[in-house]
């Protein structure tokens, strides 16, 4: 359960869109219930440089330890579905 809390807290798919969201300077109008939601209290957590900063490695060590349990455990499966994260991180860097 603690687990589940700090992965809906720090790196669920809402957080994710959150932070990623803020590089635009938008922030989001709703609090994910339709409703709208205060604006400086949803844009001061969107903002907030360190927290977006933090969301985005922990999303980059998540694919970093997926990719790594299914290259140990030859988890062809597993491995497909983290594939392309790793190719958009590899196009991202601009290496040939």
């Amino acid at each position: 359960m603690a687990i589940e809390s700090i992965y809906a807290a720090a790196i669920s798919r809402d957080i994710r869109a959150e932070a990623n969201s803020a590089d635009n300077g938008r922030c989001s109008p709703t609090n994910g219930k339709g409703k709208e939601s205060e604006p400086a209290a949803s844009c001061s957590t969107a903002k907030d440089e360190e927290f977006i900063n933090h969301v985005r490695y922990l999303q980059e060590v998540e694919t970093y330890c997926t990719l790594k349990y299914a290259i140990k455990h030859a988890d062809v499966g597993l491995l497909q579905r983290v594939l392309p994260r790793c190719l958009l991180y590899f196009h991202g860097s601009g290496a040939t």
